[in-house]
């Protein structure tokens, strides 16, 4: 099972502390938090361990960053959770398949947002292994691009012209 959550992240953070900050031995490390309000809060959190430099980055699923995420509305203030960036296509089919638990959110009569319940995030996910398109996984891409961009990683240019598309 794939349980994450803050709590989590916040302690493996605390936990490797020694090895990255202290020791400088662990390379570069990103922590990526989702963009809700306890997301945000654990974010600022691991950023008063000493995270925030160069090689460590600590970052949120901010909408800014990722236009074509699932959200109840298209405002910045939105809360964006690591599903969201799964094309909302990918997510129907998996709902159309049954035996999912989720909350679904309409717009105007049209599905705008799946809010998944474990297990069926784990569902999801071996779903999206098997099943996802590039297409599909445009903001997935988006996060890595962002994080070689901080660590000054070279994009390729393929992956720049779909992105920017």
């Amino acid at each position: 099972m794939r349980r994450g959550g803050v709590e989590q992240l916040k302690k493996l953070a605390d936990d490797l502390k020694v090895f990255a900050l202290q020791l400088d031995a662990a390379g570069p490390i990103c922590f990526l938090f989702d963009h809700d309000q306890a997301g945000c809060d654990g974010a600022r959190e691991v950023r008063k361990m000493g995270y925030q430099t160069d090689a460590r980055c600590v970052l949120t699923l901010d909408p800014k960053y990722h236009p074509r995420a699932c959200r109840h509305a298209r405002k910045g203030g939105d809360p964006v959770v690591i599903e969201d960036l799964l094309s909302l296509d990918l997510q129907r089919r998996f709902f159309a398949q049954g035996g999912s638990s989720c909350d679904v959110a309409y717009i105007s009569g049209d599905i705008s947002r799946f809010s998944w319940r474990h297990p069926s995030k784990d569902d999801l996910c071996r779903f999206a292994q098997a099943h996802a398109s590039c297409e599909d996984l445009i903001e997935v891409a988006r996060i890595i691009w962002r994080i070689r961009e901080l660590w000054r990683l070279p994009v390729p240019e393929e992956a720049r012209q779909l992105l920017e598309a």
